[in-house]
């Protein structure tokens, strides 16, 4: 009973179950709202690449920011500034904002150049001022839209002022937003500051709530190209002749002058000449199925192409489609026989160089024994075009009877003057 005195008690939470305000997925001390988050999903980057996004070029950004132009966010503000020299300065993202406790320094707009709406007043009371510099060229939005506790208005300023003729965007009322919040956007121009004010409809309207600040368009271009947009940054991809357009979007991967759809080297075709191209992409002129490189008679005339005029571009003196130095030349002469006229002496049947008895006997041989006569033209004595019972009389009557001589050529060697009957010369004597 005699125990008193002086002194201290400590009472402390050794646990509890208060929430933390922020998260902290990295565990670095740094709230995740204050990290760099590329996509706005509130997960921070260094975050979704832990959490397996993948990150190929190793720039600590997510590949699905890297292929899209990308402005980071941030700074974040907890509350704007209560006057216009105290702007807070902002950037992309979710702001805190809180009037409750803020006065109106603010002047109205002038609705000639800028209306917030078609009720009450021109003024935004209970103020806070923002400051936001544009990164880029591109469309802003800024949104209380179901987010504050009051009924909002926004103004946007040209400069770090809030001069009513400096305005460029208002909104009282954002369509489809609750509670009369509000929801603007506005052009931005890359490099330019502009002041962004918040406040209420009437005087007795403040309180607190968020503002998000997001770009919905800018020319900000992308960290990394993506040719295929496959979502994968190019420079990861496989690029096989380093001529920087990855194989996905290079008509020739390999870089050796064929395009991939003819490459034997992507298509794995047949290739009979061996050229690395593929045999579909060649030229078959007579469609036999042999390319005209591998093909020895290309156009299917029966005539191989080294012979054929229409490959060779040669001589064809009888027209028959056959190269002249394709044909036979018994002389030697260039000219083929074929397209020579025949020396020989008329008379002369059985072609020993003399005309006498053996030639008329040959002759009635050729026509009632079938023996050979090897120029038909020379057992022509009367030079009629056929070789008939008259020649082998023709002859007989010149050698016994003093009849007339053979017709030209005789008696030497010579051309037929009348060449274009159907007989011909297989063997002469003549030179």
């Amino acid at each position: 009973s005699g125990d008193s005195g002086t002194g201290t008690m400590d009472v402390t939470w050794l646990s509890n179950d208060v929430q933390a305000f922020s998260s902290d997925c990295n565990g670095n001390g740094v709230p995740d709202e204050c990290e760099a988050d590329c996509d706005g999903d509130g997960t921070p980057n260094e975050c979704e690449i832990i959490a397996g996004a993948p990150d190929c070029n190793l720039n600590g950004v997510p590949d699905n920011c890297d292929v899209i132009g990308v402005i980071l966010a941030g700074p974040i503000a907890d509350n704007g500034g209560e006057a216009l020299a105290d702007a807070v300065t902002i950037g992309p993202g979710s702001h805190g904002v809180d009037t409750s406790a803020s006065t109106t320094d603010g002047v109205s707009l002038d609705p000639a150049v800028c209306d917030p709406g078609s009720f009450g007043s021109d003024q935004l009371y209970n103020d806070v001022w923002y400051s936001f510099t544009a990164s880029a060229n591109g469309e802003v939005e800024v949104s209380t839209c179901n987010q504050v506790s009051f009924d909002s208005r926004i103004a946007i300023y040209l400069g770090a002022s809030g001069d009513p003729a400096d305005a460029v965007a208002c909104n009282d009322d954002g369509s489809g937003c609750a509670g009369f919040s509000s929801y603007l956007t506005f052009q931005a121009a890359a490099g330019v500051t502009y002041t962004v004010r918040v406040g209420g409809f009437g005087s007795g309207d403040s309180g607190t709530g968020t503002m998000d600040v997001a770009w919905l368009s800018s020319d900000v271009p992308p960290f990394s190209s993506d040719c295929d947009a496959n979502g994968e940054p190019d420079e990861c991809q496989t690029d096989t002749d380093m001529d920087g357009s990855i194989d996905d979007c290079d008509a020739d991967d390999d870089g050796d002058g064929i395009d991939d759809v003819c490459d034997i080297d992507s298509t794995g075709g047949a290739d009979c000449d061996s050229d690395g191209q593929d045999d579909s992409c060649q030229t078959d002129t007579d469609s036999d199925g042999i390319i005209d490189a591998c093909d020895p008679d290309d156009d299917g005339d029966g005539i191989d192409d080294v012979c054929d005029v229409d490959s060779t571009g040669g001589a064809d003196c009888d027209g028959d489609g056959l190269d002249d130095s394709c044909e036979t030349d018994t002389d030697g002469d260039g000219t083929p026989d074929d397209c020579e006229a025949d020396d020989f002496i008329r008379g002369n049947a059985n072609n020993d160089g003399n005309v006498d008895l053996g030639d008329g006997i040959l002759i009635l041989g050729y026509l009632f024994s079938g023996d050979a006569i090897p120029c038909l033209d020379a057992a022509d004595c009367d030079d009629n075009g056929q070789v008939d019972i008259t020649d082998a009389i023709y002859l007989f009557t010149y050698q016994f009877a003093g009849g007339a001589a053979p017709l030209a050529p005789f008696p030497a060697c010579g051309t037929d003057p009348t060449d274009g009957d159907a007989l011909d010369c297989l063997v002469t004597t003549c030179p």
